[in-house]
């Protein structure tokens, strides 16, 4: 085989490139400290960091979000604090004002006082974090209240993405913190349903027409239920505690507050009785903590005690109405009624009438602790609303001390009270939300560092390693470049 020297010289400079093209990349490897430079050294490795890196960039979005929606909610959190200390300050001038030795002077003066709190509240209803109004629902760029709480936002908080299809209320709905608190016209224990008949398988709905405490014997109640045609009637609560006949219905009332246009529910059976749903979660524990389980009749639905009813339960994070299920399944409430296990909680199913669609909540705290929550229109329900605003009961109290009435002021002071429970009630969920943002914090920063893991491995460099192989490249390319040189030096000339 014939080579010419021309051959020669072209493989020598071929593979020198070669040489020179390895030592070049094992330089780099050690200068960058990356083991991938370009996508030539691991196509598959560079495809798997680069959606890794994407990966993370949205958790460092999360991480932005979650410190956006903490601002909001400490934000909420001093606000309402405020207004509480407000409140607490306003029905102390109360308690003083309703003293028969304050005179009418007096009064007066105090009425400044409440003057002052009012624009107060105007300020802490319209507090703001960098220009966004965090009581407005989702018109932040507008104040939401006025000084007599006229109210013109929406009823939508301003909500934060913390996760894939999970977001948390950071803002707050103004109208329900500050506007008039849900008011149960009566507890369990003052109002009981006492036996009695109506009409067969209807709803019977009571509703308060001329509000009053039982003992004021004065108030009055309607009632109807959805037959065809509609029968109906009011009854007069005229001596105290005792059993009222509501068409058939018979209702025990002990004690209480009858609040004017609230409402309650009941169904009856096929024989006409009523039904009151009653079920407990005592003396047990879910296995999931920070839950909140739904039930939902899956079928024909019935009457507890008679009836088999087929239940459909799923269980969500309890603080986020858009989480996903994390589990689910199916119970049935025997005919007979009684207990029924589900996921580690023992659920008592005593009385009720239970109708396809319907359906129940049971939340767990931290402790896996679970409490009962059913439909509202099983219970005592506030209709009205923004007629008992916080804003309104300053004013009408305000108005009370100007007029020199001490019957009102004490009515104010009622008021005030409600008021109190109620904002106490909110400041609390936002602390529970603040919990739940510390909670998918720490998830988050958990994934960030696993993903950071997983990219170092596939793509940084064994430093020590790479030293080596650039000192192996180096070496064997000193020697290829002696070798060529003195391949180099041979020439036709040093034989003629």
């Amino acid at each position: 085989m014939r080579v010419t020297t021309k051959g020669i010289y072209d493989n020598i400079i071929a593979n020198l490139g070669v040489i020179a093209e390895d030592l070049k990349n094992a330089n780099e490897v050690v200068a960058t400290g990356k083991r991938i430079n370009s996508l030539s050294d691991d196509p598959l490795g560079l495809n798997t960091v680069l959606n890794l890196r994407s990966a993370r960039s949205n958790i460092e979005q999360l991480h932005r979000n979650i410190s956006i929606a903490r601002t909001w909610l400490n934000s909420v959190e001093s606000a309402l604090g405020s207004v509480i200390d407000l409140v607490v300050d306003a029905n102390v001038l109360c308690i003083q004002m309703a003293n028969d030795t304050i005179g009418a002077d007096q009064r007066v003066v105090a009425a400044t006082t409440i003057q002052t709190y009012l624009e107060k509240l105007k300020g802490l209803a319209n507090a703001d974090v960098n220009g966004r109004y965090i009581f407005a629902g989702s018109k932040t760029d507008a104040a939401p209240f006025e000084i007599d709480g006229t109210y013109n936002g929406d009823s939508n908080p301003f909500s934060v993405k913390i996760g894939k299809n999970m977001n948390i209320e950071a803002g707050r709905d103004g109208e329900a913190v500050f506007g008039a608190p849900e008011v149960p016209i009566v507890s369990t224990s003052e109002m009981t349903v006492n036996g009695g008949g109506g009409v067969t398988d209807k709803t019977y709905t009571f509703t308060v027409t001329t509000g009053g405490t039982v003992e004021d014997n004065d108030s009055i109640i309607h009632w109807e239920n959805d037959n065809l045609p509609v029968d109906s009637g009011d009854v007069l609560i005229d001596s105290g505690a005792g059993v009222y006949n509501f068409g058939g219905i018979l209702l025990e009332f002990t004690d209480g507050t009858l609040v004017e246009d609230n409402s309650f529910s009941l169904k009856t059976d096929g024989t006409g009785a009523p039904v009151e749903f009653i079920a407990t979660v005592s003396d047990c524990r879910a296995n999931e903590a920070l839950a909140t389980y739904t039930f939902t009749v899956g079928g024909a639905g019935g009457t507890i005690g008679t009836d088999a009813i087929t239940l459909d339960w799923e269980c969500k994070g309890t603080l986020d109405p858009f989480a996903t299920v994390v589990k689910d399944g199916t119970i049935v409430i025997p005919a007979s009624g009684g207990e029924v296990t589900v996921d580690g909680m023992t659920v008592d199913f005593v009385s009720g009438i239970l109708e396809d669609g319907e359906s129940f909540v049971i939340t767990t705290d931290v402790h896996k602790v679970p409490t009962l929550q059913p439909p509202s229109d099983w219970h005592w329900t506030t209709t009205s609303g923004g007629e008992d605003d916080i804003f309104k009961t300053l004013l009408d109290l305000k108005t009370a001390l100007e007029t020199d009435d001490v019957a009102e002021i004490q009515v104010q002071m009622d008021r005030l009270d409600r008021h109190i429970n109620h904002i106490n009630a909110i400041i609390s969920d936002t602390g529970q939300k603040e919990i739940r943002l510390d909670i998918r914090n720490k998830i988050i920063g958990d994934l960030d560092f696993a993903y950071t893991e997983r990219i170092s491995k596939l793509e940084d460099a064994d430093i020590i390693h790479a030293v080596v192989e650039l000192k192996a490249k180096e070496m064997a390319y000193q020697a290829a470049l002696t070798a060529t040189g003195k391949a180099m030096e041979l020439s036709l000339v040093d034989y003629i």
